[in-house]
């Protein structure tokens, strides 16, 4: 059952309390860099303090992370099979696509570092958003399950019939949310 209005502030040293390295993430690719992006994520952990007890409050479902304000806005993607094995090149190097928009390149600009994977392209990714505004977290439309098990937890409903039919091609169409561009960076790094 969704929760009541939940949208979390994770402006600055707030955004520690977010944890989506096992998450699913989804996002546009976009062709030039917005004013404010969002990036969709299906399971994120948010440490909460409420009437002075911290709680890991666990969203099963895709939520918003909001950056407003951005300067810059970067991903690499290491790709992964349809089976979740990691994609190498001939001679054994990680196979990465990635792209970058304005600038990282500004310390005095928050920068926002994390990894999770990405449901398409489908691989375990690095973002990195420069922001100058806030960044939110809404968990209104979502169950939030508080110091739930990992049992409890599950993984979006496209990925789960991706695993029980054995590992069929997910589309870029039946990505959840946000459209695709073509990728603009192909690479292999060691």
């Amino acid at each position: 059952m969704p929760s009541t209005q939940m949208v979390i502030d994770l402006t600055s040293d707030k955004f520690d309390c977010l944890d989506v390295y096992e998450s699913y993430l989804s996002f546009d690719i976009p062709r030039l860099l917005p004013n404010e992006i969002t990036i969709w994520v299906w399971g994120p952990s948010v440490l909460v303090t409420e009437a002075g007890i911290e709680q890991d409050c666990y969203a099963k479902g895709y939520v918003p992370i909001t950056f407003r304000e951005v300067i810059g806005f970067a991903f690499r993607t290491w790709l992964y099979y349809d089976n979740g094995d990691g994609v190498h090149d001939a001679s054994g190097k990680k196979v990465f696509v990635g792209r970058s928009w304005g600038t990282l390149d500004r310390p005095d600009v928050m920068l926002y570092d994390f990894q999770g994977v990405s449901v398409w392209p489908h691989g375990e990714c690095d973002i990195q958003v420069r922001s100058r505004g806030s960044v939110t977290i809404d968990l209104s439309s979502v169950e939030v399950l508080r110091n739930a098990p990992v049992t409890a937890r599950g993984m979006p409903p496209e990925l789960e019939r991706l695993r029980r039919s054995g590992g069929q091609h997910i589309s870029p169409a039946s990505a959840p949310i946000g459209g695709v561009d073509p990728i603009t960076e192909i690479r292999s790094s060691g």
